[in-house]
């Protein structure tokens, strides 16, 4: 599934994008694209959430300096979505026009970025097999998730 994050924003008010995709030459990030494998909405829907590039394009803080470090902080970020949900052999690529970000020396990042590439290959959810939790002090209640075939969330 894949997301571009100018279609994604356009079930807003055209005036309020309008106002979010105000950018002078120094700022211009154009657009920002999300891929992640698989068909599982809501969890695009969550890496689309939790990604600081989203939000600065979103706060209009499109500044080559903000846009980079808000890429190399959404590593941890998206990681910790994949975890939540259950996966956990998941493979996070950010690409800042078409650079790995965490391969880019912080002494030579973009003057400019253009565009932003995210491309999530969340790998298979972990599931419990057999649960079990014992012993148990009386009146607790195990919460309905933990349970075999469900899944293994952080």
């Amino acid at each position: 599934m894949t997301t571009d994050i100018v279609g994604y924003f356009g079930k807003l008010a055209t005036a309020t994008l309008a106002g979010l995709f105000l950018t002078t030459s120094a700022q211009a990030l154009d657009r920002i694209r999300i891929h992640v494998e698989g068909n599982d909405g809501d969890l695009e829907d969550a890496i689309v959430s939790a990604s600081l590039v989203v939000a600065a394009k979103t706060e209009g803080r499109t500044e080559a300096d903000n846009v980079f470090a808000s890429a190399l902080s959404d590593y941890a970020r998206l990681l910790d979505v994949l975890y939540a949900e259950g996966y956990y052999g998941g493979v996070i690529n950010i690409y800042v026009d078409g650079r790995e970000a965490a391969a880019t020396p912080l002494l030579r990042a973009p003057d400019r970025i253009t565009e932003v590439a995210i491309n999530v290959r969340p790998g298979r959810p972990f599931r419990f097999g057999d649960a079990r939790i014992g012993p148990l002090a009386p009146g607790t209640e195990i919460p309905e998730g933990f349970a075999p075939g469900q899944p293994a969330r952080a």
